[in-house]
């Protein structure tokens, strides 16, 4: 299991999931399985997972095999699988972890990078090595039907833009208020205790409070990042 190797761990108050940082790797591990959809370079969409992990790369890393690279990582560090994967430039000591609970709690991990901001739509001109990125980790103690973990995605997409548009954050490209970077991945696991949630909008608690985890955990990431100060993105 996670919980037993050496490293920093984090305490989420949701029973039988276990995260740590080790070797520049955010591990969440679970002793039953959750239930994940993903945007994930390794295992995306629906997935019954034991692990979910975010590595960080160097800034100016490539691969032409990121699965292959990612499941060389998953057997040195001896993460139980199935793993959903994730990767990032960003230091990954930097994690914000925001926790809601409005009835269901839900907890946001968050690693931030805006060094390439960019508008939903810009024309991306340029292959930047090691692009800021925004990877979102969502854990809900809850059990939701898959149109509701869909939802779920889109509520906490919509409250990262708002964020980001609260900052001031703007495209490199069309100077346009930035939704995101080219790079960044997003994932919702769930427990599957309790009652059935049929809908996770922003007209439920559910929403509600995956809203809010994404908002606090994004501005907490960046500001643990030291990324913005008075002159802008550093």
């Amino acid at each position: 299991m996670v919980s037993s190797l050496s490293g920093r761990e984090f305490e989420l108050g949701i029973n039988g999931i276990d995260v740590q940082i080790r070797d520049r790797t955010i591990i969440v591990g679970a002793r039953s399985k959750l239930r994940v959809l993903s945007s994930a370079v390794l295992n995306g969409g629906f997935v019954d997972a034991k692990s979910i992990i975010n590595h960080q790369v160097p800034k100016n890393w490539k691969n032409s095999d990121p699965e292959k690279f990612l499941r060389k990582v998953i057997s040195r560090l001896n993460v139980p699988e199935p793993v959903v994967g994730m990767m990032t430039a960003v230091n990954v000591r930097n994690m914000s972890i925001s926790i809601e609970n409005t009835g269901v709690k839900v907890v946001a991990m968050v690693t931030a990078g805006l060094s390439h901001p960019v508008s939903a739509g810009d024309e991306i001109i340029e292959n930047r090595s090691g692009a800021g990125t925004i990877n979102t980790i969502l854990l809900i103690d809850g059990n939701l039907t898959d149109s509701a973990m869909v939802e779920a995605i889109k509520i906490s997409t919509e409250a990262k833009v708002l964020k980001l548009n609260e900052l001031g954050v703007r495209s490199i490209y069309s100077g346009e208020a930035a939704s995101g970077t080219p790079t960044d991945s997003v994932a919702v696991g769930i427990t599957g205790n309790g009652k059935v949630w049929r809908y996770s909008g922003s007209a439920t608690f559910l929403g509600i409070a995956i809203a809010r985890a994404t908002k606090k955990g994004l501005e907490a990431a960046l500001a643990k990042g030291r990324l913005w100060d008075e002159k802008g993105l550093t």
